[in-house]
């Protein structure tokens, strides 16, 4: 059975890096070269571009990335049950009541 090579953990361009990718393609050079200096992939580079490009920004849009697993309610519920439960002796503030 072949091994599974494990994929790399993808880390998001930063805002800074955005503006160096932008800045320095409208200096003259090539996506390679922008890659090569932020230590990216060529595609990635052309990607922000062609975004820079479609829509004149390079931030991310907004409500990209991983949906909310829970409300903002339910966060503020969660955050008072564990601040009321003293080292797990209070009974109403369990493993079970956390997680649903």
């Amino acid at each position: 059975m072949p091994l599974r090579r494990r994929r790399s953990h993808y880390q998001q361009l930063t805002e800074f890096e955005r503006g160096r990718v932008v800045g320095l393609r409208e200096g003259g050079f090539s996506f390679s070269d922008i890659a090569e200096r932020l230590g990216r992939n060529v595609s990635t580079v052309h990607d922000c571009w062609q975004q820079w490009s479609r829509e004149g920004t390079a931030s991310r849009r907004p409500g990209s990335g991983r949906p909310r697993g829970t409300t903002e309610r339910e966060d503020r519920r969660v955050r008072r049950m564990a601040a009321d439960c003293v080292c797990g002796r209070n009974s109403s503030c369990s493993w079970h009541t956390v997680t649903q």
